[in-house]
């Protein structure tokens, strides 16, 4: 393989492994245990609403992947229903 080829192949590989989507976001919360989640992007991450257990919650969401890792960043403040 040509040095160019592969220059072109990591670039592709770096930004593809460094998107972030609502989605992903969704998928974390959920796995926190968040129900009735709204997401909306704010900056590098994302904003939310949700229910845990018997509190409303809302907070900020950020996600960084790289190749073959990923860091999650979750502040959120809640209060009883």
């Amino acid at each position: 393989m040509s040095r160019g080829m592969f220059a072109v192949i990591a670039v592709v590989s770096l930004s593809v492994a460094g998107c972030v989507s609502e989605a992903d976001a969704r998928q974390e919360l959920e796995a926190k245990g968040y129900t009735n989640i709204t997401v909306t992007k704010a900056g590098d991450g994302f904003k939310y609403t949700a229910d845990k257990e018997d509190a409303h919650c809302t907070g900020t969401i950020s996600i960084s992947k790289g190749l073959g890792s990923k860091q999650v960043r979750d502040f959120s403040s809640c209060v009883a229903k």
